[in-house]
Parts: structure tokens; C-alpha cells; sequence
């Protein structure tokens, strides 16, 4: 029963609520990224990696012509953007994952809206949940969370309807989810392209539209691929750039068997020394079950023939957008690749328990909880642990581990480096952007695997001779045991080298990883 009136009042309080929600999604991200009053916190991860890169191109480099780089360089031009903005700062991460985390929750409320119209308890919860639980364990300002946002946005736009002008915005943004990620708005558009097929043969469409709706997809697609990547591929090659975007990563997939391949599920469960890391442990084992079962459900319960509504054909195509997504990072599906595919299955969820039932209003009620209990435990546990602050060449930052590897490295090499010094690394190279250190030729990440060529090697032992520094860090990371196989090991040369020109003066944590290492001094 519509009451004059009443929708105009449900989605005015429903404005009020998510600007709520989104001021509470700020603050516990900002006090999470940053020490009062604006001192960014430390967080070990890939993010340094690509700032490195960026940073290369900012000294007049060329990525994939001048150094390897295995993704899209979409990550690459938005630090870029940023380093134009505001120089090259160590909070520029920080800064970008508040915004990713803004932008993924606005994006998740639109997507709810479109399935579910109970009112601001429901219709904001998926949203909450998503970033309590997928975004807020792995706060990384990498490729895979800027594809995931221009994904959620090309589906957003087309749930609507199918009108020709959303389509083309639609393929655009699966263009940009490519530039970012290459598979993910590949299957994007696979997912678009198999609902519209679907469409047709249901008779919800004929022939003629199908044809000129996927046209308008692809041609918007290809566009926005070609506009974004040509100038790349014309600076690097495109030999070059299709063995550094496709050829290498595809070899990586098959040799790095611990990673990048099916044997990282499950793998990645903390453990359970504490009655306190049960919230962690929890929420893994939630992401976990959640994918890909809540797809699997809905496709059964689809496949009833119940999906003639509106609400719900808008739901089958969250559903299908989202096992598309989740096919992308199935062959290693790794915690982390996961949650970024997750937020379609977190709607998914919240539609199958939403009701009048007092069973499901106490479910949602203990998952408003639990989002608000993690929203704010996050933000106060960062602000009220202890801190090392260190001041580094490229701005001050704040470590809530000052027993980490990572931060005994840093201090170390700030006080034994300079900015533009050139330096070698067989590890994740974390200290090469906030000390402002330039990579030397032939540096990166080595490995015992086949994922380290013979070339490498040689490469690595010719810039060694080239850009003879002081200290290099050292030893390459090694593979599991258990996976190793001795005829990928490529490495002895490069050991023969270091071993008889340099010598190792002191050591971080665990020797190799993102975890601390060890530097060797050269001979003199």
C-alpha cells in the first residue's frame, strides 16, 4: 500500500542516514591512516612497490620500456595525478585508501538500493559489511581495489535498465576497471554480455537489441582500452608491453605454485594463540564461506524461474557480475583477492535475510553490531597503541610495530643512505620510496622459483657491476620447501656474486620479505 508521501520520507531519512554512515566510514578510516594531527601510519604492503614505479616515472622513466611492471598502469597514473598535487609524499597512500574506501561504500549503498527498499537498517548494512570486512583487513593502495571500484561502478550504472547510453558508460568503466587490473574488466564485460544473452532467449529482448546493446558495450569498452593504454604501448612497444601485461604474469601464475595458484585457499587463517584475534579469525573464515556460496544459492534459487520482478532481475545481475568477478581471481584465490570481489555477495546475503521474521531482524541487528564494533575498535586500537615516529626524506611517518623488521630497516637505512642514491634490492623493495632511493638496474624481487629466469639473474649481476653501492639487501626470499623444485633454481650465480663481493653487516626480523632482511656492505 503506497502512502502519499511516505517514499518521498523514506528516502529523505535514508539521505540523512548514509551521510551518517559516511561521515562514520571517514572518520574511522582517517584515524586509522593517520596519527593526529597528520602523520600517516605505516602499512607494509604492495602499495610501496607501485609508488616506486610512479616515482620512477616521475624522474622521466618510462614504465615496461624501462623496468618491468606486471599489471595496467592505471595505479601507476593516479599516483602521478597525486605526486603533480601534492609532491612526493609518504601520505599519499593513506589519502588514496580513504578515498577508495569512501568511494566503495557510496558505490555499495547504490548497488543495495536498486534490490532492497526496506528502509536505511537494510539498505546500508551490505555497505557497512563490506568494508568492515573485506576492506578494513587489507587497507592497500594497489591496482586490484581501483578495478573493483570501477567494476561496482559500470554495474551500478546498468541496474537500472539497459538503455544504450548506460551501456556505453558501463563498457567505459569496464575499460578503466583493465586499466587498472587487465582480467577484471574483461569479465566484467563477459558478465554484462551473458545477462543480456540471457535477456534474449528469456524474450525480454529481441535479437536486434541484444546485438546493438553488446555493440555499444564493446565499442565503449575498446575505446576507453585503446585511450588508455596506447600511450604506453607506444613508448614501450607493444612486443614489450603484451609480454610485461600478459605473457610474464601468465608464467608467474604457473611457476609461483604457494600464491598464485589454487593452493593458497584456505592457507591464510591467523592463528588463534589469543581469546582477542578471534575477530580475525572470524572474519576470514565469514569471506570464505561467503564466496562463492552466496552465488551458487541465488543461481539455484534463479533458476526456479523467480526472477520476473524487477527487484529481482536487478539481483540476478548483481549475482552474476559478482560470480564473474569472484571467476577472475578463482585460480589463486588468496584472502585478499577475494575481498575485493566481495561486495555483490555481501548484497546477496542481506536480501536473502530480509523480512518481518523476529529471527532475521535480531540477525541484522547482531551484523549492525558487529559492523559497528569493528568500525570503531579499528580507529581506537591504531590511536591508543603506541607509536615510533621516524623522519623520513620523504615526509614523517608513524609505525605501530617499532619492533617490526620493516621500521629497524627504515631507520637503519635513513640514517646510512641518501635520497637519489641508487641501491639494490632482492626483496619487496618497501624503502625505496620513503627513503627516496632510485632502484639500481636489475633489481627485484628473486626468488628460487621459475618465476626468476636465467636472464634475471645476469641482469641482476650486471647492474651489480654497474651500480656498485655500498649496501644492497640481501638474501632473495626462498619458495616452501615443499614446492621448491632444484631445476628452477636459477640463483647460483647471483649468490656466487654477492658472496664473494660483499659481506653482511646486519639483519632485520626474517631474513628476505616485507618483514626485515638483511644488508650486505661491499668489500672494500
Amino acid at each position: 500500500m503506497n502512502i502519499p508521501g511516505i517514499e518521498e520520507a523514506r528516502k529523505k531519512i535514508l539521505k540523512n542516514v548514509l551521510s551518517l554512515i559516511l561521515l562514520f566510514v571517514l572518520a574511522s578510516l582517517f584515524f586509522g591512516q593517520f596519527r593526529l594531527p597528520f602523520t600517516p601510519i605505516w602499512q607494509g604492503n604492495d602499495q610501496w612497490d607501485v609508488l616506486s614505479d610512479s616515482a620512477r616515472m616521475w624522474q622521466g622513466e618510462t614504465i615496461y620500456r624501462d623496468f618491468y611492471e606486471q599489471t595496467t598502469p592505471g595505479t601507476a597514473v593516479v599516483h602521478l595525478l597525486s605526486f603533480r598535487l601534492f609532491g612526493l609524499r609518504n601520505w599519499i597512500p593513506n589519502l588514496h585508501i580513504i578515498l577508495l574506501g569512501l568511494g566503495l561504500a557510496w558505490l555499495a549503498v547504490v548497488m543495495t538500493r536498486k534490490v532492497i527498499s526496506e528502509g536505511p537498517f537494510l539498505t546500508l548494512l551490505p555497505a557497512c559489511l563490506f568494508l568492515t570486512f573485506a576492506f578494513f583487513p587489507h587497507l592497500q593502495d594497489t591496482h586490484r581495489w581501483y578495478s573493483t571500484l570501477a567494476s561496482m561502478g559500470a554495474l551500478a550504472v546498468v541496474m537500472e535498465d539497459r538503455a544504450l547510453w548506460r551501456l556505453a558508460v558501463a563498457g567505459g568503466l569496464s575499460g578503466i576497471a583493465s586499466f587498472f587490473t587487465q582480467t577484471q574488466g574483461v569479465f566484467a564485460i563477459m558478465a554484462l554480455v551473458t545477462f543480456m544473452a540471457w535477456e534474449w532467449r528469456a524474450g525480454k529482448s529481441t535479437r536486434l537489441e541484444f546485438l546493438k546493446r553488446t555493440t555499444w558495450l564493446f565499442v565503449a569498452f575498446v575505446t576507453i582500452v585503446l585511450a588508455t593504454d596506447s600511450y604506453f604501448v607506444w613508448k614501450a612497444g607493444v612486443g614489450r608491453f603484451l609480454d610485461c601485461v600478459l605473457v610474464t604474469p601468465m608464467t608467474l601464475l604457473s611457476s609461483d605454485r604457494a600464491n598464485n595458484s589454487w593452493r593458497v585457499y584456505m592457507t591464510e587463517l591467523p592463528q588463534l594463540p589469543h581469546w582477542y584475534n578471534l575477530p580475525g579469525w572470524g572474519r576470514v573464515f565469514f569471506i570464505y564461506a561467503l564466496l562463492p556460496l552466496a552465488y551458487i544459492l541465488f543461481l539455484v534459487h534463479s533458476g526456479r524461474d523467480r526472477t520476473q520482478r524487477t527487484e529481482e532481475l536487478r539481483l540476478a545481475l548483481l549475482n552474476l557480475m559478482g560470480l564473474f568477478m569472484f571467476a577472475s581471481v578463482a585460480m589463486a584465490p588468496s584472502y585478499f583477492r577475494m575481498c575485493t570481489v566481495s561486495a555483490p555477495a555481501f548484497v546477496t546475503l542481506i536480501y536473502c535475510i530480509r523480512g518481518r521474521g523476529k529471527v532475521r531482524r535480531k540477525l541484522a541487528a547482531s551484523l549492525w553490531v558487529v559492523v559497528l564494533y569493528l568500525g570503531a575498535a579499528y580507529p581506537l586500537r591504531v590511536q591508543s597503541s603506541p607509536a615510533a615516529f621516524l623522519h623520513l626524506p620523504r615526509g614523517q611517518m608513524a609505525f605501530s610495530h617499532p619492533e617490526s623488521g620493516e621500521y629497524k630497516m627504515l631507520k637503519w637505512l635513513s640514517s646510512h643512505t641518501r635520497p637519489g642514491e641508487f641501491f639494490f634490492a632482492t626483496g619487496q623493495a618497501y624503502f625505496f620510496f620513503p627513503l627516496g632511493l632510485r632502484p639500481a638496474e636489475g633489481a627485484g624481487a628473486f626468488d628460487n622459483t621459475g618465476a626468476t629466469s636465467p636472464e634475471d639473474v645476469r641482469a641482476a649481476v650486471v647492474g651489480l657491476e654497474k651500480y656498485a653501492g655500498r649496501f644492497i639487501e640481501w638474501p632473495p626470499d626462498s619458495t616452501d620447501p615443499s614446492l621448491y623444485r632444484p631445476e628452477e633454481d636459477h640463483l647460483a650465480p647471483l649468490k656466487e656474486y654477492v658472496e664473494k663481493n660483499y659481506h653482511r653487516v646486519t639483519q632485520f626480523g626474517s631474513p628476505g620479505g616485507t618483514e626485515g632482511g638483511e644488508i650486505w656492505e661491499r668489500n672494500q
